[in-house]
């Protein structure tokens, strides 16, 4: 949504209107900054959930949107195998059989969020 209101400003419209997205913009980036030092103060509050962002951030490309993104939509992610988690973020193929027809469905039934974290850049 940040990105669509900077977008705006490059549109031709009247002062008030500039002032408008000027001010929204300036309304998003506040409640952004004030999310995320909640959700940094919450993962330094808890041991569990600081380990495992620490964790998350030794993976090659993984910073510190990937890994809140990861552990806010996977809370589980720690306590299941690969294969486990991978079927529950819906990134898993399942076969699809009926009758003499057989299939493999990919990413049937991920999750919208994780799917686009995990394949788009940030």
């Amino acid at each position: 949504m940040l990105g669509q209101e900077k977008n705006r400003l490059q549109l031709p419209a009247s002062k008030i209107i500039l002032k408008s997205y000027q001010a929204l913009i300036l309304c998003l980036e506040t409640q952004i900054t004030e999310i995320d030092d909640i959700l940094q103060k919450f993962l330094q509050t808890d041991p569990v959930l600081n380990q495992r962002y620490q964790t998350l951030q030794k993976i090659a490309g993984v910073g510190p949107i990937v890994a809140t993104t990861l552990l806010g939509l996977l809370p589980e992610l720690g306590t299941l195998n690969r294969r486990q988690i991978a079927n529950l973020a819906g990134l898993a193929p399942h076969p699809y059989e009926v009758g003499k027809q057989w299939a493999i469905e990919e990413q049937k039934g991920a999750e919208p969020m994780l799917s686009a974290s995990s394949l788009w850049p940030l």
